[in-house]
């Protein structure tokens, strides 16, 4: 005879979802990524007039279920004068937010602020 027994109960916590995690199987349409509906132009940095070609400023941003972006972060920019030009007018845009299924979802995008020489 063999003797059958269960293995011991995992630890609950390990299957305690992250915060704003949201139970969801995959679309079964295609996800709809989220669309500007305003911008804000960033304030020109006084260091600018020295620039001699463009400036791009990469950042990384959620766009929340409501529109709104947050946990903004730069991922490349020539210096902090630009970084914080472009992360204060991205407080200001809002969006069409991301959908998944007709429902809205928060999703991470890649923007670009450019500073032009005219």
């Amino acid at each position: 005879m063999v003797e059958l027994a269960t293995d011991p109960v995992e630890d609950p916590e390990i299957f305690v979802p992250p915060e704003r995690a949201k139970e969801s199987v995959n679309c079964l349409g295609p996800i709809k990524p989220p669309t500007v509906v305003h911008h804000e132009d960033p304030k020109i940095p006084r260091s600018f007039r020295k620039a001699k070609t463009n400036i791009v400023v990469a950042m990384s941003v959620v766009v929340g279920t409501d529109g709104k972006p947050h946990d903004l972060r730069v991922t490349s920019a020539p210096n902090r004068d630009y970084d914080q030009a472009a992360l204060a007018a991205m407080q200001h845009w809002r969006f069409k937010p991301a959908t998944c299924d007709g429902e809205p979802m928060e999703n991470e995008i890649a923007v670009e602020s450019w500073f032009h020489r005219f």
